[in-house]
């Protein structure tokens, strides 16, 4: 998949220290350099887009989040070939490489306690978008269907609206929507980690909440939609922020990509031109045509010679067979548009704790047990069931006392759902066991 892309950093209306970073590295595996001279890229050489918003007041925000960024930026040169044995690690491990750069620093300079960064980090490579993330900076995607929010903030507001305390809207305007529940410099920080097929999305928005918190989804959909460059789009979304109050540093990251479809075209016209003399391979493709067409004749016609001809009474058995084949068509339809869904307004991606939930359970396990709790911990990601349900095995002394099940997940992927907590304060006490080297994610647990 080709794409452009446009970075803009501004400090903001009312700050005067940028405490914002941000790394764009559009080609890792070929020294950046653009495939034409309206700087196209290929993602099939793999690109890296990073926004990292730093706190702690004055220099020490500055230095967290540029300390993000570097670190970052060596981990994914000295290990890129990761990205095509294991992506998810990768990601995982370029934040984890971020957190520690930050610790050792306020580990050597005691007067920096309290410092640290949000960060989101994609990783686009052969037609997926890979995403890392920790804190509330965010990426969205955009396209004729509307904008969807890919990451989920790791906020009070956030968590609040998990909750059901209070709306979308009320949290856009809420007194305590700048505190995050985590970020880089705490000690056992747990990036959010997904994945997103980008065959429906046009364009990415990666920003720091100085962008989102002027700018409500429907603007920042209105001012993408506009058919003007990438270039135009970021520059536009980073004046209409600073119109709203500029209140904070903005940091915004524009990708435009070009649809599939498209390439496919130019592919195929591309071809024509090359073809010196196109006549003689059309004959060849009726000839093969008529011989196949042929050989079915012939087959259809032997076939009705050996068998009655009245079609067999259906039994109930193939009745209810044929009903099920008919409902798993159906769901796969289903599942297809849910996967491919945006929504129109500040809606969470399909990958949110409500939607997970309308995924079919593939497991349940035999040793599924009844444990009661309004909390659940869902670890992500497994390549496969199996790999989900042998890591319970395999941990059963302590899962074992918890409701366990295995979900898969709109991406192909599986996570493992433990509920029966009984408050939050003991799902975190779980957690900080360090058992568990794939993403956590705590929700709250609507029971019915």
């Amino acid at each position: 998949m080709l794409f452009q892309f446009n970075a803009i950093i501004d400090v903001g209306i009312t700050r005067e220290v940028q405490q914002d970073s941000i790394l764009a590295i559009p080609q890792i595996f070929h020294d950046n350099d653009a495939l034409t001279d309206d700087h196209y890229y290929d993602d099939s050489n793999a690109a890296l887009f990073v926004v990292a918003d730093g706190m702690g007041g004055g220099v020490h925000g500055e230095l967290a989040s540029r300390i993000a960024i570097e670190s970052i930026e060596q981990f994914v040169l000295a290990n890129k070939s990761m990205i095509k044995n294991d992506v998810y690690s990768f990601v995982n491990e370029a934040i984890y490489a971020a957190n520690k750069g930050i610790l050792e620093y306020i580990s050597e300079n005691a007067e920096s306690k309290g410092m640290g960064s949000t960060v989101v980090l994609g990783l686009i490579f052969d037609g997926i978008l890979h995403l890392g993330w920790v804190g509330d900076s965010r990426c969205y995607g955009i396209s004729n269907l509307g904008i969807v929010q890919l990451t989920h903030d790791h906020s009070l507001v956030q968590s609040m609206v998990d909750d059901g305390l209070i709306s979308e809207e009320e949290a856009f305007e809420h007194p305590n929507r700048n505190i995050i529940n985590q970020s880089l410099g705490m000690p056992n920080v747990v990036p959010s980690f997904e994945r997103k097929v980008l065959h429906h999305i046009e364009r990415l928005i990666f920003c720091s909440d100085g962008l989102n918190s002027m700018l409500k989804d429907n603007q920042i959909l209105e001012l993408s939609n506009q058919r003007l460059s990438i270039e135009e789009t970021v520059k536009n979304l980073v004046e209409a922020a600073n119109i709203a109050g500029g209140h904070d540093n903005i940091s915004c990251i524009g990708v435009q990509l070009m649809k599939p479809s498209l390439q496919v075209a130019a592919a195929q016209q591309s071809d024509i031109k090359m073809t010196d003399n196109p006549k003689p391979k059309s004959t060849r493709l009726w000839k093969i045509s008529l011989i196949l067409f042929m050989i079915g004749s012939i087959w259809w016609f032997i076939n009705r010679s050996f068998h009655s001809d009245s079609p067999p009474l259906m039994s109930e058995k193939d009745e209810n067979k044929d009903a099920l084949s008919q409902s798993q068509v159906e769901d796969s339809k289903k599942n297809d548009l849910f996967q491919s869904s945006m929504t129109d307004g500040a809606q969470d991606t399909v990958f949110t704790a409500k939607n997970d939930e309308k995924v079919e359970l593939i497991q349940p396990s035999e040793s599924y047990n009844t444990a009661e709790g309004n909390y659940t911990i869902r670890l992500k990601v497994f390549m496969d069931s199996i790999k989900a349900a042998s890591f319970v095995e395999k941990n059963e002394s302590i899962v074992g006392a918890y409701s366990w099940k295995v979900n898969r997940l709109p991406t192909g992927n599986f996570e493992v759902i433990l509920s029966g907590f009984k408050n939050k304060s003991q799902a975190n006490d779980f957690m900080s066991q360090g058992t568990f080297p794939d993403a956590i994610i705590i929700y709250n647990h609507d029971k019915q």
